[in-house]
């Protein structure tokens, strides 16, 4: 480690939780094993209305334990970083595993940026299910390394990253506005457009436990969409446009499916591909499956949010 105790700087590691008990030990174990001065951190588990007891696992461990009532990462991110007393504010999420260098790894990164984030791998449980979202999260992720290369990046993934705290009371904190899974990329675009730099770190790793099963995660998907279709009341144009190519793309996409006739040849597209996902045993086919079901439903969550159609199976989602 190149720092010394006296001479690192005072981290605050929030992670906001919501039925995260399956896996929240771990998580907080692991970020409390970290190879960063112990006492130049501290960590935060922010509840966010679990009622499978993660309040008390986050409490047995030893983890400062706090409670955000409105429903939401954002809300519950903002609420650890109103306590937290670091110059600089970590993320990681109640699913995740950072390894032991991490926060070093992220700290040392973030010298000459405002924020930094890094690479998310797959925990070594899991199914085939989990390796394609797995897949597909590490593509985005090569593509970030890519941007952050031509000091480009504008993305910010809070499962793994870190802000400076001078630079989070600028931008006052996460959008309530913006809902899961949505809020980070949110708030990475506005850490650029406020002039801020996001750096990607490589050697700061953390090990996510990625969806096992089909369906919640088509569900999560919809969600996305619903939240992608709000996305040009809540930024301006001009930042629409710059930042979120791929989401306008995707709206652009759904103007032409607006019609009843071409929403149900939607739903009937998801479920071939999502059939094809779950029986092709060549892993480049089912990625190609696996693919096609989360852009359709992601379409299909922009158009129940332009019809108004609340989705009834809207997932209560763990942090």
């Amino acid at each position: 480690m190149s720092q010394t105790a006296n001479d690192a700087d005072w981290v605050s590691v929030v992670v906001p939780v919501r039925n995260g008990a399956r896996s929240l030990a771990a998580c907080l174990r692991a970020v409390l094993n970290q190879d960063y001065p112990r006492d130049r951190f501290e960590v935060f588990a922010v509840d966010n209305g679990s009622t499978d007891g993660s309040p008390e696992i986050a409490k047995s461990i030893g983890v400062t334990t706090l409670s955000e009532p409105e429903p939401g990462a954002g809300p519950a991110r903002n609420r650890g970083i109103a306590a937290a007393r670091g110059d600089i504010v970590a993320f990681t999420d109640a699913d995740c595993e950072p390894t032991r260098g991490w926060l070093t790894a992220l700290v040392a990164g973030l010298a000459g940026a405002e924020a930094a984030t890094g690479w998310i791998e797959p925990t070594s449980e899991g199914n085939r299910f989990s390796r394609a979202r797995a897949e597909l999260h590490r593509l985005y992720l090569r593509d970030c390394i890519r941007l952050a290369r031509e000091q480009r990046l504008d993305r910010f993934d809070t499962a793994n990253a870190a802000v400076r705290r001078s630079f989070l009371s600028r931008l006052g904190g996460f959008d309530p506005k913006v809902d899961f899974p949505l809020e980070d990329r949110e708030f990475g675009s506005r850490v650029v457009e406020q002039g801020g730099r996001i750096v990607f770190v490589e050697r700061a790793v953390v090990r996510h436990r990625y969806e096992t099963r089909l369906l919640p995660n088509v569900r999560k998907r919809e969600a996305a969409g619903r939240m992608w279709a709000k996305l040009p009341q809540l930024v301006p144009q001009e930042t629409l446009q710059r930042r979120f190519p791929d989401v306008v793309r995707l709206l652009a996409a759904a103007d032409s499916l607006g019609a009843p006739g071409a929403r149900r040849t939607l739903l009937i597209r998801l479920w071939l591909h999502l059939a094809a996902a779950a029986i092709e045993w060549r892993d480049g086919a089912r990625l190609r499956h696996f693919g096609e079901v989360e852009r359709l439903a992601t379409l299909r969550g922009i158009l129940e949010a332009r019809h108004s159609r609340p989705s009834a199976a809207t997932p209560q989602t763990s942090w």
